[in-house]
């Protein structure tokens, strides 16, 4: 889904487009119909969009490293070195 939204522009909001990424993943239209009439993965987006909204996660890709620090947005390892080193010294500043 990330592929097909960020890199192949498709509008992953259209039950016909899920399918078909589906299906290049080997799951039947059948098995794709089942999910959207169950609520079989209903509590976890409940509990991601309320994550998100609490932490106001609003980019993708965001990243929660520790709970502590967010690195949001593509970041080259030097960002990430830097979170690290923050984390290990303590030197977290909010």
């Amino acid at each position: 889904m990330y592929k097909a939204t960020f890199e192949d522009d498709i509008n992953i909001s259209l039950d016909g487009e899920i399918k078909k990424i589906a299906a290049s993943a080997g799951i039947t239209n059948e098995e794709v119909d089942q999910v959207f009439r169950s609520s079989k993965y209903r509590d976890i987006l409940e509990f991601n969009k309320t994550y998100c909204r609490e932490n106001n996660i609003q980019s993708v890709p965001t990243f929660i490293i520790n709970d502590e620090i967010a690195v949001v947005g593509a970041q080259g390892p030097d960002q990430f070195r830097n979170v690290f080193t923050k984390l290990k010294t303590g030197s977290v500043m909010f």
